[in-house]
């Protein structure tokens, strides 16, 4: 099949859903599949246009053999207007480009959220007839009122409306939890045979099982990811503020950057906490080998995240604990797993509790990483979650009678 994936966000901006977009392009290119990819100039999360992208209209590149092209935007770090200016503004200067690629191709690909991107998407396809396969990774604005980021209001209302135009737009929606799955069944009634599944994984060539690890005699925990409201970091550095002196064998180590970076960095200056580390996001090859030399790794998020976080596989793939604060699907696999200790979210007493209870018990520290790794090696490879989820929409296809999809 010839994919044009249309998506605001994309490698290298570092970011569970720009990691798990690239993965899936590089897996359908491997599979023989022909992939292009659409997006804007990258920004996330730092809310600046990386060089050598600035003072540009558009940009075009390859990124591990997946051709990409780029077209300007707004930038924007915070939540607001200007990132309801970040999300117009692509959607505007995307249209053309859209079109025009639109013709080459047998599926438009698009990623959702922002809902934005599928106001492009509809209006390409008044124009090019081709399906449209809108890739779910959250339900806006359902998880923004639920983590209390957004109130309910004409906002909060005009984006219920988008998301349900798009889903009734769409030919296909591709969900990355069971929980999205059943709400779109249950709360949207999206009809089964629009429903496809394909959950997040992990390249398990660069993620490879080493165990719990220590460095210099200290246990690295480490955090990898957005540092934005609703993965809700600071609570790792009120926890370290807990074990500076009780544990000091305990080192945090924070990689990436976000909106609520800057209130992690005043907290640990407050406080003079030596024991956390602020690093910048770094390429998905030094995350793996971060997590090569620690000890456990750390997933936080804000009440009311629901979703399996993507960010979860690759410290599993390493064989890393767990130490899970949230709830959700996420809390769950680590607790059907075996592979970790989950506690209530936004709770740094909670977490603080389990990370000394995983440095006074190594054994156990092992026996979950490598749970985890198992299951992960066994079940979550992009290369078969791919393979599964093309054979799914070429048989939609086939049974709808879509022509020229063959692969």
């Amino acid at each position: 099949m010839k994919f044009l994936f249309l998506t605001q966000y994309y490698v290298p901006e570092v970011g569970a859903s720009q990691i798990r977009l690239h993965s899936v392009a590089r897996a359908l290119l491997r599979q023989g599949h022909s992939v292009r990819v659409l997006t804007g100039m990258p920004n996330y999360p730092t809310g600046r246009i990386d060089p050598p992208y600035r003072r540009k209209l558009w940009f075009r590149e390859h990124i591990e053999g997946v051709p990409v092209f780029r077209t300007w935007l707004i930038p924007a770090r915070e939540l607001g207007a200007r990132r309801l200016l970040n999300y117009a503004s692509f959607a505007a200067s995307s249209l053309l480009p859209c079109l025009s690629a639109a013709s080459h191709a047998d599926v438009l690909f698009v990623e959702v959220p922002p809902p934005t991107v599928g106001i492009t998407a509809a209006l390409v396809l008044r124009a090019r007839r081709l399906p449209l396969v809108l890739n779910l990774a959250d339900l806006w604005p359902d998880w923004a009122l639920s983590a209390g980021i957004l109130r309910p209001g004409v906002t909060s209302e005009v984006l219920r409306r988008l998301g349900n135009f798009l889903y009734r737009r769409a030919s296909f929606i591709t969900c990355v939890t069971s929980g999205l799955l059943e709400d779109l069944r249950t709360v949207y009634r999206v009809p089964e045979d629009k429903l496809l599944y394909l959950p997040n994984g992990v390249d398990t060539n660069l993620f490879r099982a080493k165990g719990p690890g220590s460095l210099d005699g200290l246990r690295w925990f480490v955090y990898a990811g957005n540092h934005g409201v609703y993965n809700w970091p600071i609570v790792i550095a009120q926890a370290a503020r807990m074990l500076r002196h009780k544990r000091p064998d305990a080192r945090f180590v924070l990689i990436g950057d976000g909106s609520q970076k800057g209130d992690v960095l005043s907290y640990c200056r407050e406080y003079g906490l030596k024991n956390v580390d602020l690093l910048a996001p770094v390429p998905i090859e030094r995350v793996a080998s971060f997590f090569g030399q620690a000890y456990a790794a750390i997933v936080t998020y804000k009440r009311g995240f629901l979703s399996r976080p993507a960010k979860l596989l690759p410290a599993m793939a390493s064989g890393l604990p767990i130490v899970y604060s949230g709830e959700g699907e996420g809390a769950e696999l680590v607790r059907q797993a075996r592979c970790g200790l989950v506690v209530p979210p936004e709770n740094p007493g909670a977490l603080a509790e389990a990370v000394e209870w995983l440095c006074d018990h190594p054994s156990a520290a092992r026996e979950y990483g490598l749970a985890g790794a198992r299951l992960v090696h066994r079940e979550y490879s992009w290369d078969a979650l791919v393979r599964s989820w093309v054979e799914q929409l070429s048989e939609r296809l086939n049974l709808n009678g879509v022509k020229g999809v063959e692969g």
